[in-house]
């Protein structure tokens, strides 16, 4: 069966797709369900955590910095966009941390320490 787990994977999330989205607040990846076997903590993990840099990090850098995520994206050079992040884009980072970071990463965290009774070292 490990040959077509990626495609089984697929298969079932297509199939059992959850009826409301998810915001950018809220695990997309993490659950109680997943500490039921080692292999699916590591998994979701590392899909939520990146996850939160794609969504939330990677956006509060880019606004600290007065810089659209499009523009860093872009094959503009550098120079260039710096040149155009002169004005102030008006943005909280810290209400972006609370809003974005910090509740998922608390999860993570949460998932970790309860994941610790499970998963045992080699």
């Amino acid at each position: 069966m490990i040959p077509f787990i990626s495609s089984l994977e697929m298969f079932l999330l297509r199939f059992f797709k959850d009826e409301k989205e998810k915001g950018i607040d809220e695990p997309k990846y993490l659950n109680e369900a997943i500490l039921e076997f080692p292999a699916t903590v590591i998994s979701s993990l590392l899909k939520e955590s990146k996850y939160l840099y794609k969504k939330a990090i990677f956006e509060i850098v880019a606004h600290g910095l007065n810089i659209h995520r499009d523009d860093i994206k872009s094959n503009d050079k550098i120079k260039n966009i710096l040149l155009k992040s002169t004005r102030n884009l008006q943005v909280d980072i810290e209400n972006l941390y609370y809003k974005k970071v910090k509740t998922i990463y608390g999860e993570i965290l949460k998932i970790c320490v309860n994941s610790s009774k499970i998963i045992k070292p080699y």
